[in-house]
């Protein structure tokens, strides 16, 4: 009989203006094999001050032999991300607070590398003392990170500001109703055949590939984007569809259609049966659902009945 922890499962965060569901069904490759799971994924609101920021994030840990605690290394990497981001947070509410320019501060965290410098720090850190604990480690030489090698894709967003970035072959896409375009896909230069880039090289911060979204500036809340999905991957999907945004199109139509309750309960058994029938690979997914409260038309400037 199946334990119904056994059965793949997904989580629902719902705030004013995002659904979003985290799921991470072990591979089917890796249940034959009895392996764990190398893929993480986690979502989250949080409060500082009274103002909330929201994150989500995917990893997925390197299947070659050599990455014997990737799938360590990936659950680690989403608390190094976390603690990044809440660092990061403290000083952009503090100076919002402020009145001050918050909007380039976090630019310039993203542009020169110091908020990847500070999650790579971190997961480093986490890794380290990880390995020392289980291999009773009383050397003063530092051990090896790279078992616990893996990609990273993540984005948090605050106000009308959402951040981007990505480490290796995860991806993010952003599907509307016209169409599903992967934000900032791999180039066969990239990688030249050597494997993904891994949080485990330490030049690791300098190789993430990011995207500043101002939804007050480009218009990401104009109908054309109204409702529309950003989807945080890793490569388990990508490697196992034919067609990964013709796929992501079809979510946000059930979900439009459904409702994402509905579609949290389908689409982790629909994930395992993707893995079977392609790669065989974990299939990490966080599914952010963008919705269009009425009070934003409102201030877009439409009337409203309160004087």
């Amino acid at each position: 009989m199946t334990n119904v922890a056994d059965l793949p499962q997904a989580t629902r965060l719902v705030t004013p203006y995002f659904d979003i569901l985290i799921t991470s069904p072990t591979g089917a490759s890796h249940l034959d094999k009895g392996l764990p799971c190398q893929d993480a994924s986690m979502a989250g609101q949080y409060f500082y001050r009274g103002q909330s920021y929201t994150v989500a994030a995917v990893a997925d840990g390197h299947g070659s032999e050599k990455y014997t605690q990737s799938h360590v290394g990936a659950f680690l990497a989403l608390q190094a991300f976390q603690s990044a981001v809440s660092s990061l947070m403290r000083v952009v509410i503090e100076t919002k607070a402020e009145s001050g320019d918050w909007k380039s501060y976090i630019r310039n965290e993203i542009t020169l590398h110091n908020f990847t410098k500070s999650l790579h720090s971190r997961w480093i850190e986490a890794v380290t003392e990880h390995a020392n604990a289980l291999l009773n480690h009383s050397s003063n030489d530092e051990p090896s990170v790279t078992p616990y090698g893996t990609t990273l894709a993540f984005c948090f967003a605050i106000d009308d500001l959402i951040v981007h970035g990505c480490l290796g072959d995860s991806a993010i896409f952003q599907v509307s109703d016209s169409q599903a375009t992967e934000l900032f896909p791999l180039k066969p230069e990239d990688s030249l055949g050597l494997g993904t880039d891994s949080l485990s090289d330490p030049r690791s911060s300098k190789k993430f590939r990011y995207e500043i979204q101002d939804k007050s500036s480009v218009g990401l809340l104009e109908p054309t984007f109204k409702n529309g999905l950003w989807v945080l991957t890793t490569d388990g999907i990508t490697d196992s569809l034919k067609s990964p945004e013709k796929t992501l199109s079809s979510i946000l139509e059930a979900i439009k259609t459904m409702g994402m309750e509905k579609v949290s309960q389908i689409l982790p058994s629909k994930l395992s049966q993707w893995s079977d029938q392609g790669v065989g690979d974990d299939m990490a997914c966080i599914v952010i659902y963008q919705k269009y409260p009425e009070h934003k038309t409102q201030l877009r400037g439409q009337t409203s009945d309160t004087q």
